[in-house]
């Protein structure tokens, strides 16, 4: 009987899960070697599912502000320009970048921001469908 190990299950039934964006306290469940495809999938259904929270930052004119990483690469174009501002970074200076210099710092995040909003989405609907397959809904 040939043996499957949990990564390699866990990539081919879930798509969106990639080697390493798990808390270290997942890694023991990769080395596991489970005989069976319903032994692999039973403790499937028994990982929790990890809770990502995104930082973000305010965007004068835009609601919902921007990630964090991407506040920060405007930050860094910013400080190329001009000089260093702290309190972009430290507190809620002027009420973040506004869209005019996000247009002129990172050209095209409009775009970017629409693409990770649907990556977004689908986690979270992958999500949904991992809860009913585990019977949690």
């Amino acid at each position: 009987m040939s043996t499957t190990s949990l990564l390699e299950l866990l990539k081919e039934q879930c798509a969106h899960v990639v080697e390493g964006n798990f808390p270290d306290s997942y890694k023991k469940y990769f080395t596991i070697e489970i005989a069976t495809r319903s032994q692999c999938a039973k403790l499937i259904r028994n990982l929790p599912l990890p809770v990502i929270q995104e930082k973000r930052a305010p965007v004068q004119g835009y609601v919902g502000g921007i990630p964090w990483d991407m506040h920060l690469r405007a930050y860094d174009a910013y400080c190329k320009k001009w000089s260093p501002q702290p309190a972009l970074i430290e507190g809620w200076c002027r009420g973040g970048f506004g869209t005019d210099e996000l247009d002129t710092f990172i050209p095209g995040w409009r775009e970017e921001l629409s693409e990770r909003t649907a990556l977004l989405a689908r986690i979270k609907d992958l999500e949904t469908e991992i809860a009913k397959l585990r019977g949690e809904q």
